[in-house]
């Protein structure tokens, strides 16, 4: 099994990237303390720096978690079950998505990468914008007390916000290649994901996240914890915004402005290069 970071996506043509990336992906196949470590051996430049290293870094995360998606699928049909994803279904890309800021900075560099579909994005995020911005935020404050604090007010079902995806288009995603963990890790073993009996709930979209049956999600978060230490950053500090939002961010206001973003409520932490 192998991974090459200079045919990713977002390609490493940078040697340091490139070996960052893979050792990325190498730790998720053996998450020992030495592994771990690799990922925060060489020394730290600029947190700018550091965040755009961060964002192809996660590639390598991104890699691992396809290879554990196939695997289980692969289970899942020797055991005679189906799974219910397939080209051309978008049920998923019709909810509330969160991402982190790396994964936002992939996304707006493939996206400057590719100027057609960074315009179509900016169209379709104005749509987004509008329809949404009504209760997004409040919606958001709801959904981390209810999953966060397993507190419900009842003031919203799940099921309350369902847009379309900005990056969905004609049933596809513009960005598959570089979409963020939240989508990536869907695995539906029900039509209901699609097709539900009862309206308004989303009995498929429950128990779908791979990475919570392998060891993925596990050693996902001492991984992310070296992007927060690469880049400076108090992710207690980091409030939580929906995907498109982070994306809007990096491509209006650069990788600055995403670090600006993650600085505005909160410290620093110490960066050696700061």
């Amino acid at each position: 099994m192998s991974w090459n970071p200079t045919m990713a996506p977002v390609p490493c043509h940078d040697s340091v990237d490139a070996a960052l990336a893979e050792a990325t992906w190498k730790y998720f196949l053996n998450p020992a303390a030495q592994n771990l470590q690799q990922l925060v051996a060489p020394d730290f430049a600029s947190p700018p720096r550091e965040m755009l290293r961060a964002a192809v870094m996660i590639q390598g995360a991104h890699a691992a978690i396809d290879d554990e998606s196939t695997i289980v699928a692969r289970a899942i049909a020797n055991s005679g079950h189906a799974v219910a994803c397939r080209t051309g279904c978008c049920a998923c890309c019709k909810q509330a998505v969160l991402a982190n800021p790396f994964e936002a900075a992939l996304i707006g560099i493939y996206l400057n990468n590719n100027p057609e579909q960074r315009e179509e994005f900016v169209r379709a995020y104005a749509r987004w914008n509008v329809e949404t911005g009504g209760m997004r935020d409040d919606f958001l404050a709801w959904a981390e007390r209810r999953y966060r604090d397993n507190a419900d007010d009842g003031k919203y079902h799940y099921s309350d916000f369902h847009p379309d995806c900005p990056f969905l288009l004609d049933g596809l995603c513009r960005i598959y290649p570089v979409r963020p963990y939240a989508c990536r890790s869907y695995l539906a073993l029900s039509e209901e994901c699609a097709n539900p009996t009862t309206p308004g709930s989303r009995p498929g979209f429950q128990g779908m996240d791979v990475g919570s049956y392998t060891h993925y999600k596990k050693n996902y978060q001492p991984f992310l914890q070296s992007l927060w230490m690469r880049c400076g950053i108090d992710p207690k500090a980091v409030r939580n915004r929906f995907m498109p939002e982070l994306v809007t961010i990096f491509l209006n206001e650069d990788v600055e402005g995403l670090l600006k973003f993650c600085h505005s409520e909160g410290r620093r932490i110490e960066n050696p290069a700061c």
